[in-house]
């Protein structure tokens, strides 16, 4: 037994500066990469991410990113002589990759006088064996409060996941690493941490993806209908299932659509839907962040009304009147007709303002657009006169003598407004659109201070001409579809060509396609 125990006792001498070369390496890499890792966070959850250059550039996930609300990015950076924990605020959407989950977002070190120290991207490829190194805040310790390193290594360096190569992994992750970096043994990055398989393994997207020439805005990345379609429609199902009262959940529903809008960045018709559920649950503020991204997005939504309806509700409960009066407004411009409970809203909200012309001419034109509320219009208008002078009465009965002319006059000046491309019918509303602070706030990548150019293939063909084949491309794709009998992709397809570009003419096809499919689907 002594001889055994002493038999031991050299065999873990033997194994013990192994055992401490790999803390010490460990502990290099933890060090070396601390310093640029970063948590970007909101009131709607948390991920990780990297530090590209010193001027701020960050390097995440497209999903950490697609709430619309503000982030604040969590970085170490030095101030002085002293380095510590900074949280920026100033943060701006760059864009994200048009078929990677990558985002990059820009914080600005000037907030804290800070200097930061950005990662260093490897030449280099893997092999499978290799080993790696990850670090981010993992959902599951201190609820993704501490920066955590783990180690693995290359199970293979092209694993194809959802149709793009990416490096497969033994490296340990959880919920809340994504965006965060993953390092070769030298401590420079390899890849960027973006999702767990279904076999455990977890994917990194590699570094030599991340090239910000290619980045685009939100509304431009390449959607996954696949899995998007899916997930909507088994969320639709718990609604329906709900509304019929037998079952459903609505907590999965939403859960299930914000999971759909990871896989179609670009649907505002999916913020706005999103934007909904809040305003319904009375959470004010995220409903207004989702609206006005969707409204940014696609400033003349399918289902107009309401949005703008909704967000004005929204503002007047956080007591933002000037802003909930600017929102009808605008909307009232874009849909003047058939839109009684905008004008409803506007008549309440003027009266309340102490504004009684202005409550006066919305009552009247919502009993004219046949108000749902006619007895609550009919004593605001009465209650608006009373508080009215001479002058403002001759103006009211003027106004009211060219209601009708007035109304048909503004669906003429909108349609032509929607034709031209026009994104807002009032500069009040564009202001707010561009400044609100409330939502997570969009850039442009400047390539010039990156030291690069946006390379575009030349091509003998116009821009015009180039369009005009690409939208009628995607009319024949649509097509195929529906002589195949698949309908909905079909409708999906002449959808977004109708969304992407409303104003040409080549979409009158799309628009008199997708009436025939809505036909047969109902049948």
């Amino acid at each position: 037994m002594r001889d055994l125990t002493r038999v031991l006792g050299l065999a873990a001498l033997l194994f013990l500066p192994r055992l401490l070369e790999a803390q010490d390496q460990d502990t290099k890499m933890g060090n070396r990469l601390s310093l640029s890792v970063v948590a970007i966070r909101n009131p709607e959850g948390h991920g990780s991410g990297m530090i590209l250059d010193e001027k701020g550039l960050i390097l995440t996930n497209a999903h950490v990113v697609c709430s619309p609300l503000p982030y604040v990015v969590e970085a170490l950076g030095t101030v002085g002589k002293e380095t510590k924990t900074l949280s920026f605020k100033k943060v701006t959407l760059l864009g994200v990759h048009p078929e990677y989950d990558l985002a990059l977002l820009q914080i600005d070190p000037s907030e804290h006088r800070a200097t930061i120290k950005p990662v260093t991207a490897s030449k280099s490829s893997v092999a499978s064996g290799d080993p790696l190194w990850a670090m981010g805040f993992p959902a599951d310790v201190e609820g993704g409060r501490k920066k955590i390193l783990t180690m693995g290594k290359v199970v293979s360096s092209n694993r194809i996941f959802q149709s793009d190569p990416y490096i497969e992994m033994d490296v340990s992750l959880y919920f809340g690493n994504s965006g965060g970096p993953v390092c070769d043994g030298s401590g420079e990055i390899i890849g960027v941490a973006t999702a767990i398989a279904r076999d455990g393994h977890t994917l990194a997207v590699p570094i030599t993806a991340v090239r910000p020439e290619r980045f685009v805005p939100l509304r431009q990345r390449s959607p996954n209908h696949s899995i998007s379609t899916g997930l909507i429609s088994e969320a639709e199902k718990h609604l329906d299932a709900l509304s019929r009262g037998r079952g459903g959940s609505l907590s999965l529903a939403i859960e299930l659509y914000e999971m759909a809008l990871i896989y179609d960045l670009g649907n505002a018709g999916l913020y706005a839907k999103i934007g909904q559920f809040n305003f319904l649950a009375k959470r004010y503020n995220f409903a207004i962040a989702y609206y006005v991204r969707s409204i940014q997005m696609q400033s003349w939504p399918d289902q107009g009304p309401l949005v703008y309806r909704q967000l004005g509700l929204s503002f007047a409960q956080l007591s933002k009147s000037d802003d909930a009066i600017t929102t009808w407004k605008e909307g009232l411009r874009k849909f003047p007709m058939d839109n009684s409970l905008l004008w409803d809203e506007l008549a309440i909200i003027m009266l309340k303002q102490d504004s009684p012309f202005e409550a006066a001419c919305a009552a009247r034109t919502a009993l004219k657009c046949f108000s749902d509320n006619p007895d609550v219009m009919n004593e605001i208008y009465k209650k608006a006169r009373n508080k009215m002078g001479p002058e403002e009465m001759g103006k009211l009965r003027t106004y009211e003598g060219g209601l009708d002319a007035l109304l048909a006059e503004r669906r003429v000046d909108a349609e032509k407004a929607r034709k031209e491309g026009k994104e807002y019918m009032t500069p009040e509303m564009q202001k707010l659109m561009s400044s609100f602070s409330g939502v997570q706030q969009s850039g442009t990548i400047d390539l010039g201070k990156l030291g690069l150019k946006r390379e575009i293939e030349k091509l003998d063909v116009s821009d015009e001409e180039l369009t005009r084949l690409f939208v009628r491309s995607r009319v024949d794709s649509a097509g195929e579809n529906l002589r195949a009998g698949r309908l909905d992709l079909a409708a999906q397809t002449l959808e977004d060509v109708i969304k992407t570009y409303p104003n040409h003419e080549e979409t009158e096809v799309a628009r008199e396609l997708l009436a025939i499919i809505r036909k047969k689907q109902k049948k």
